[in-house]
Parts: C-alpha cells; structure tokens; sequence
C-alpha cells in the first residue's frame, strides 16, 4: 500500500516516464488524453532532428510506425488497467517516505569524516540537503556484505561520488524549480545579479528545501517523471555497483595478499573512490582501492586479459627490441573482471630519462600501431618517471568496422585508422567543418602523449554550471571543462618537458622499434617465439563505435528540463544516435541493433559499452551478441599490417609523427626503393600514362578494402598551422570532391572508358544530394571561387557538362539560387578565394553550360556588391581589401587580378560598361605594383619574406592569366603590356619549389598553355615548363605539392596531385579541356 503515492499518481509517473520508443513499442499498456497540439508539438521534435522529410520518413519506415501511432505516444496519460506497475515506483514511493522523515538540517555538507581528502570538495554542492537524504538512503539499502568489507568512511567517500553525479543529472531541474518559486514572491530578486549582493540572501532557499523535505518532493516527481526513475535507478546502481565489489573482494582477498604483499597481509580498505563520473554496464565503475598496507590497486569491473596480455608481450618483446618498455604491471585476472596494480605519476629524476621517456613513447606509438590499438588517450597513460604507462588496454586488436557503417565523418576517420594516429597517443587536429563548428582541437588537447603539462580548455563542448550556490540569487552559467594533463608530460623537478623538444628522441624509438619489428616479422620469431596472435586468442576488447564525447553532449541532453519531464521527449533526445542511419552517412548495412543496445544503456544514464574478441568480428552488448559483425577482426588487421610493412610505410608514418608534434618533414628522406628513372620523356602518351596513374593513387588514397565509398584528406602545411592537421574533403573544386570529379570526368571525356565517369558521378553524388534536399553545408554558405559556392558551381557546370547530364547542370542552377538568400552569408572578402568575384566565376562558367537569365542576373547583383564595396587605396584607386590587416592586394586569388578578371567576365555576359570600368581600373592599380628590376607585381601582404613569388596565386603567373581572360574583352593596352610583362618574365627552365597547381609548377604550366592557344604570340612550349618536375618526379619518386610532404599525398586539386593530374591532360588536349585558373 503506498505511504506517500496514490496508485493513480503512481501509475501517471510510471506511463509518462516509459521513452518513445518503449510506448511505441506496446502501446496498449497505456491510457491516452489526446491533444493536437501537444501531439503535433512532440511530433514536430523528433522530426527537426533529421535533415530533412526523405530522412525521418526513413526512420519511421524503419519502425514501421504511422504518423497517427506517434501522434498518440505523444498523449500518453497513465498505465492501462491491469497493467502491473514497475517495482522502481515502490523504491520511489520508499525514497519520498524516507526524505519526508528527515530534515535539511540534520545532514553535513560532506558524508566522510576528512572531506578535505576528497577530491569534489573544492565547492558547495548544489540543493545539497537534498542529495545527502537520497544518498543516506541509498546507504541504508546496502546488504550486510558492503557493510562488513567497506568502513563508514569509504562507504562516505562513494556516497560523495553519488552526490555528484546526483548534481550532474539532476540539479538543472531543481535550479528552475527553485527560480519559478523565487519569482512567485519576487520577482525582481529571481532575476538579481548575484554580484549585486554583499550578503546573498537565502530566505527563499531554505523555505524551497523545507517544502522538499515536507512534501513537495513527491510533486516533483509527479512533474518530471523521468527524473523520478533515474533517480532511482542511480540509487539501485550504485548500491549494486558496492554489494558486488564488496563480494568480489572477499572473495579475492587472499589471492590479492599474495600477488601484491610479501607479508600477505593487505589490511582493511582505507579509501576507495572511482575514476570517473560515469559508469558502464548498468553503473559499474573502475575504481582506485587503498588498503592499510599501502598497497593500492585498480578494480575493474570487467575482463582485464587484454592489459595483461599487453604487458606479457611488452616482457617478451623487451629482448627483442632496443627500445625497452620498462614496466610490468601485475594483474589479476578473474571472471569478467580483474585487479590491476596501480601505476603512479612520477617525476623523471634527470634529462636523460626525459630522453628515455620520449623513445620509448616512439616505441610504444610503434607497437600500437601494429596492435590495432586505439583510445590511448591522456586518461589511459600515465608519465610514471622515464616511462610512458598506459593504464588500460582493452582496446587493443580493435576490431574494424568499414566506413560505410560509421556513423562518424567517414574521410577523416579512415585516414586515421590507417595510419599511427589510431592510437591516440599523438597529438593532431582536425580542420575544415568540423574546425568551424568546433572541437578541432581536441585529438590534440587529449592525445596521450600530452603537448603541454597546463590544464586544457574544451572551449567547444560547455555544461551549465550553478553559481551564488544555495542562495536566493543562484544563477547558471555555462562553463567549458577543463583537461587536468599534468600526468601525461614528463617532469623534471616539477617542470614539464613537452614533446616538441623531443621531436629526435620519438621518431628514434619509432623508427628503431618499426625496423626491430621488421626483422622479427622476416626471421619469424614475432609469430613462432614471442606467438603474438595466439597469447591473445579469445581475449575480450571493447569496440569505440562512437566517440565517447558523442555520448557525454548526448547525456547533457537527456538531462535536460524538456527531456525529464516527458519520456517521449527523452527518447526524441536520444534519436540524434539514428541521425546517421537515416540520412546517407551511414550508407552500407545499417546496424540498427547497435542502437537498440545503445538505447538501453542510455536510458540508465550509462554510456554505451560494446565488446568483441582481439580475434573475432561479433559485437557483444552487456555480453549477449547484438547480431552485427565488425567485418575484420584486430588481430586480422593487425596480422596484414604487419606483413605488408615497409620501410616506406615507415617514412610515412615518421612523416606524421613529426607533423604531430609540430615539426616539419624530413627534408632528406629515404625513399625506400622508390623507382628512379634516369631521365624522363614528355610525349603524349606518357603524359596521358602518367595523368591516369595518377588518378588511380587519387583513387586508391580515397577507398579501402572494406567500403567501396570513396573519401580524402589532406594534410595543411605545418607552415599554416601548429601540428598536423588533417582535413576532410568539403564538395569545393580546390580542397574537395568537386576537383577529384572534375578530373575523373575529364579522363573519361579523353577516353571514353566507363569506369570514369563511375567514379567522377559517384564522387559528385554526395554534393548534388546536398543541393537539392536544401542542405547548406560550410562550403556552401559562403561565397568563393576557391572555397565556397562558387567553387561547388563551378564543379558541378563541368563535370554535368563532361558527363552529359542535364540533371546535374539543373542541380547546378539549384545551388545558384541559394545566392543572396540566408543560405549564404554576406560577402566580406570580394576576392575570387572567398567572395563574390569567385562565385560570379563559378556562375557564369555554368551559364555557359545551361544557358539562362537567372544565373547572368544573380552573377550581376554579385558584380553590384563588388563596384559598391570599393575603397580608396593611394594614388586613388578604387579597389577591394580582402584580408584582414592587408593593404589591398595585388594577384589572383586574393587580389585585384582576378577580381578584375571576373568583373570583364560579367561585362562580357551583360555588356554593362561599369564593370569593365572598375576591371580597368584594378588593372591600373596593379600597375603601380610593377617592378621592372623583379619583372613581376609586389606581394603586399605584410607577413611574407619574398616580396615577388610567381604563383597563381599571387603574383606573376597569375596576374598574367587574367590579363589574357581580359584580353578577349578588352585591347586596352595595360592589358596587353601586363601580359606581355607576365610572358617576358617567366624562364620557363626555372623549377619552382613545388608543382602544383595554385603555387608551383603547374600554374605556370598552365599559363604558357592557355597564352598558346588563345594567342599567335610565340612563347616557351608547356612541355619544356614541365620537363623540370617531372624529372624531378622521376629522380624523387613523388611530385612536391605545397604543404612539403613527401609520403602523404595531397589528392586535391590546386594544391595537390589531381591538379597536376589535370595539368598533363590539358597539355595533351587542351582545346577539349578548360582552363580551370581561368575558370573556363
């Protein structure tokens, strides 16, 4: 019989706390009270979670539930007659009993005797009388084992990490009760600043906590239903979570004295506290245990054969390798879980053992790189004196899930996964969108081998944060975790020694490790001696099918107001984790049953765990399959990994390592064997043979074995950037899939092969669908040639043009229509790069393709923006400041040249004189540039060093490039003096640095070209620009691109090999062939 609960309350609470999915899924539990608008409103929510209809109508198919069903899962009002009620609303109704019994005064601010040791009592908690009734509670549901194994003072010490997990998931809510009954007596004090007051009143505060305490509590509940089962299912976990622990170690007592004491006497637990806020395995938490002795121990809730295992391979391999680990943890290994000896930060005591830390961090990047090993990040590693330790192995031999199935940006993930930054253990940063959205920055700021011993700010990830604490005046602000990485860099008396200091001591250990590894794998001792595979045959690991932060924002969400008090809500919060399944990014054979497994997890507050074996392929949840297979198993990736090593995988993987701590290439590399031709011949057939094989590496960078969806990356210059940094391609000509279309079509376009124009409509597909279901994507929302719309246009004018697709060239209207609508944002920067020139390029190169009046008058209201956006430079010319801190700007890209070339673009298409005008008068300006002892144009960009480059980009080759596209419009003579300025200036046998096309070589490869067919002048033949690189190609092995790397390619277009690939086409045909500098 309830005490404090009616059986109807009872049954409210129970119906409306069941998730969307749990009411769709028996819906004649319930009773239903059915209001529209309440209905429409629930529906609506769940639906703005996808991209768009086609996504949610996918979803819903998957369910195979109608509108009308979830319109009334949305009204559910209580459990049906004779529905029985769950067991957890009597545990509520008990808890509600239990608070009413006591008073907010009776409990102190901290449950242990010495709360200074503890380490979250650095401030007041939050509605604390509250969280202390509820963890005594929880207490005094213990069973008699956790109360004979565990003193008052440990189990104070876990009832205090109840309290703060109690504060995480719950005092948001008890914040905006508090403040709605601050504000029905006073309004004016609800919304006071806290900093007003000298003396912060509390009069409202004790009043709300004594309502809790007298029987308002149960209201809460009735308010927010899904906190009221939380609530007690945190209760449950954690008195289960201790009552198993406690069992365990009974049981393991005397096995535990005699592998960690010489006396055999471990003495009573002293302090015992857990690792982390959040649990796995419904509540089950790693935990630190010190006992009287001194001994202190790691208990972990789960199989620890992988980290024992690990070290057991470490000690066999220690007499193989020069590089020795110099730690052997003990383990203890019991059924589904284990005791781990404790490893401690230490100080290194001398220089030399900072040098020995950094080789052996070398050796171990290595050695996880050829165990498959992942999430060795700064919580999993730990610097305990010369010795890089990690602390958790369970993710070695991590069984590979294709990127097909990934519901993570596929480009970078598989770069990742196929090189040494798998592991996690370097620090590296991703760009493009997801830097602009934030979080670029946090593979770097987390990576095992810390970059710094400071404490590090997640600015793009934040959590409310209560302030004025139980004061009248409580406030929230957000506040962005901080990252404690002072165990993770090696110390010298107290000050930390980073790893760019070290840059020789880590690609040392590699380097020796990789060609120890070699020799063992060649004399067959890595598999008949030291048996790598077999000592982890069988061993259980765990799968990362998301990123753990995924989870972390996700259980901020499930935390919320909305999502607490309505479990149609919550379960709309957790359907951001079918996002991905419903709207392409996951495109092969959907796994659903992950997300059924990770479903049940989180609606314990718990972030999903899942399992396999180091030498199978089944995914395991809560140690049932979930009938999904991984595809290869680790120690299969591994076994080919290491068979298929090389002194030139090595030089790559060196190559990344250096750029991950911030050092450049290797200038002098050992090309491995690399086939070095003695002299190279430029013919049509070569260049065409050298064009194709240089799409098949473009190709080949882009797939992999198991997914045949093609994705890139490209790595920035170390020049532009602190470390590496990795980018996934956007759908731009420059850094995107629309340059690997373009050439792809353009190959087919020469040879009519099939195969393609496959590939150039697969690589295209993923952009035209964005188009047209209204998806603005980074590149899309801005304006440019190079970076934005404009460059998205101009791919897909070309590549529909090649391919003879109508369709796609109607797509490319589509996209131009979204200029001057929110979509795109205002133009700032005018240049052909990032603003209005470039995309009037991109428009009108597609208006030549698909004629129409449309996209001539959207290219003049750019041209408009352009004359209306000039300033006054000296000498009176009116042109455009493009970057920041920049004087006006001479060249291409970002400069008068190519904004000049596309305003006489568009007095061509309209003949409106005002912008052959201001083109005329760009020219002008540049011409007070013009040196006649450096034959070229001024670089005026203050940061540079050479005042005059000859690049695309700026200077020379560039600004010649726009005056022969000017030319066809206009015979005014600066044009024709400036081009013939260009002309005289290039030494077509100078080899520039690099050979791409936006800085190098190519470029002017390009220049020479296009002044050849367009013009009667006679000028150097693009063949004899090109004999340099490419006898440089043939001595090296590889072209030189830009960002200097010589083992990880650049597959884009202007700054990387598709461009170059291109190049030599045009140099065969370049009268079927635009000239994409010029965008024709």
């Amino acid at each position: 019989m309830s005490k404090i609960f009616s059986e109807t309350e009872q049954r409210r609470i129970a119906a409306q706390s069941r998730t969307l999915l749990e009411r769709l899924s028996d819906p004649d539990a319930f009773e239903y009270d059915i209001d529209d608008a309440t209905a429409d409103d629930l529906v609506e929510a769940w639906r703005e979670r996808y991209p768009d209809d086609e996504s949610f109508h996918r979803r819903l198919d998957r369910e195979e539930f109608s509108q009308d069903e979830l319109r009334r899962a949305a009204c559910v009002d209580t459990l049906a007659e004779g529905e029985e009620i769950p067991a957890w609303v009597d545990r509520l109704d008990a808890l509600a009993a239990a608070i009413e019994s006591h008073s907010p005064d009776e409990f102190p601010e901290n449950l242990i005797p010495n709360p200074e040791q503890w380490v979250h009592n650095e401030r007041e908690k939050p509605f604390g009388a509250l969280s202390a009734v509820v963890a005594e509670y929880a207490r005094e549901q213990l069973g008699d084992v956790a109360l004979e194994v565990l003193s008052d003072d440990t189990i104070g010490i876990m009832q205090e990490w109840f309290r703060v997990r109690f504060e995480t998931r719950f005092s948001r809510i008890l914040y905006v009760e508090f403040k709605t009954y601050v504000a029905a007596h006073d309004q004016a004090l609800a919304r006071a600043d806290p900093d007003e007051f000298s003396e912060r009143p509390t009069t409202y505060y004790d009043q709300f906590i004594e309502a809790l305490f007298s029987g308002a509590f149960p209201s809460l509940c009735l308010e927010y239903p899904v906190f009221a089962r939380l609530l007690t299912t945190q209760i449950r976990q954690w008195d289960e979570h201790l009552e198993e622990f406690s069992r365990r170690l009974q049981a393991d007592r005397e096995l535990l004295a005699e592998r960690f004491t010489e006396d055999g006497d471990l003495g009573d637990v002293v302090e015992i506290y857990s690792l982390a806020d959040d649990t796995h395995g419904d509540g089950r938490a790693i935990m630190r245990v010190e006992f009287e002795s001194g001994v202190t121990v790691a208990y972990k809730p789960r199989s620890v054969g992988a980290g024992a295992a690990f070290y057991d391979t470490l000690a066999d391999l220690d007499e193989q390798l020069p590089v020795t680990m110099g730690i052997e943890p003990t383990y203890v290994r019991r059924d589904g879980y284990g005791w781990m000896e404790w490893i401690e930060r230490r100080d290194c005591r001398t220089e030399r053992d900072v040098e020995r830390y950094y080789r052996r961090a070398g050796a171990l990047s290595c050695l996880t790189y050829f165990f498959e090993f992942t999430d060795c990040h700064l919580e999993n590693l730990v610097s305990a004196g010369s010795t890089p330790a990690l602390v958790d192995a369970e993710t070695i031999f991590h069984p590979y899930i294709g990127p097909d199935r990934s519901p993570m940006p596929t480009g970078v993930q598989r770069f990742v996964r196929n090189n040494v930054l798998l592991s996690l253990l370097l620090p590296y940063e991703i760009g493009g969108s997801m830097a602009e959205l934030g979080g670029g920055d946090t593979s770097a700021l987390m990576a095992g081998i810390g970059i710094s011993d400071d404490d590090a700010t997640l600015t793009h990830v934040s959590s409310p944060h209560i302030t004025a604490v139980n004061t009248d005046v409580m406030a929230v602000e957000r506040d962005h975790p901080a990252i404690d990485r002072s165990d993770n860099v090696p110390k010298v008396d107290g000050r930390g020694r980073p790893p760019d200091e070290y840059v020789t001591a880590v690609t040392t250990g590699f380097e020796e490790t990789y060609r120890s590894i070699l020799e063992l794998r060649d004399s067959g001792a890595l598999f008949d001696e030291i048996e790598l595979f077999d000592r982890f045959s069988g061993v259980e690991n765990r799968i990362v099918y998301r990123p753990t932060q995924v989870y972390a924002t996700l259980l901020q969400k499930l935390c919320s107001r909305a999502s607490l008090s309505d479990g149609f809500r919550f379960g709309v919060a957790m359907e951001e984790l079918a996002v991905p399944f419903c709207d392409g990014t996951v495109s092969g054979d959907v796994p659903w049953k992950l997300y059924d497994s990770e479903r049940v997890e989180l609606r314990r507050l718990d972030p999903p765990r899942f399992t396999s074996e180091t030498d199978r392929t089944e995914i395991e949840f809560g140690g049932e399959p979930t009938g999904v297979d991984a595809g290869t198993s680790g120690i299969s990736r591994s076994r080919d990994r290491i068979e298929s090593a090389s002194i030139a995988d090595m030089n790559t993987q060196l190559e990344l390592i250096r750029g991950a701590l911030g050092a450049k290439p290797d200038p002098s590399p050992d090309l491995g064997g690399a086939i070095r031709p003695d002299e190279s011949s430029i013919d049509e057939t070569s260049l065409r043979s050298e064009a194709a094989a240089l799409f098949e590496r473009i190709r080949r960078l882009g797939s992999s074995r198991e997914s045949e969806e093609l994705n890139w990356t490209w790595i920035e210059s170390i020049d532009t950037t602190d470390r590496l940094t990795i980018h996934p391609f956007d759908e731009t000509l420059h850094v995107g899939t629309g340059g690997v279309a373009l050439l792809s079509a353009s190959l087919y376009q020469l040879t009519g092969e099939d195969r393609y124009a496959t590939v150039a409509r697969d690589v295209i597909e993923p952009t035209l669908r964005s188009v047209r279901s209204a998806q603005v994507t980074p590149s899309m929302s801005k304006h440019g040639g190079v970076t934005g719309i404009g460059s998205v246009i101009y791919g897909i004018a070309t590549v529909g043009a090649m391919l003879g697709d109508e369709a796609t060239l109607r797509t490319g209207v589509q996209a131009a229509r979204s200029i001057g609508t929110d979509a795109v944002g205002p133009d700032t920067q005018y240049d052909v790069a990032g603003g209005a020139a470039g995309t009037i390029l991109g428009l009108l190169a597609l208006d030549e393709r698909y004629e129409s009046d449309e996209l001539v008058s959207i290219a003049t209201e750019c041209g408009d923006e352009l004359l209306a956006n000039r300033s006054e430079s000296e000498g009176g010319y009116r042109v455009w400041h493009t970057i920041d801190e920049c004087p006006p700007l001479t060249g291409f890209l970002h400069g008068a040249s190519g904004i000049a070339y596309s305003l006489t673009r568009l007095y061509e298409a309209t003949g409106d004189e005002a912008y052959l005008s201001a083109a005329i008068e760009a020219v002008e300006f540049e011409a007070q540039q013009y040196s006649e002892r450096a034959s070229n144009w001024r670089d005026r960009r203050p940061w540079v060093d050479d005042e005059f480059t000859d690049r695309w980009s700026y200077g020379r080759t560039g600004i010649g490039l726009s005056r022969l596209g000017m030319r066809a419009a206009t015979d005014h003579e600066l044009v024709e003096r400036d081009l013939s300025r260009a002309l005289d200036g290039i030494d077509a046998d100078e080899l520039l640095p690099v050979d791409d096309l936006a800085d190098g070589n190519c470029g002017r490869v390009e220049f020479l070209n296009a002044t050849a067919r367009r013009t009667e002048r006679r000028v150097e033949t693009p063949e004899t620009a090109l004999e340099g690189c490419l006898a440089r190609k043939a001595t090296n092995g590889t072209f030189r691109t830009s960002d200097e790397q010589t083992y990880l390619a650049n597959p884009s277009f202007l700054g990387g090999l598709a461009g170059i690939s291109y190049t030599l086409l045009r140099v065969v045909e370049s009268e079927s062939l635009p000239c994409v500098l010029l965008f024709e």
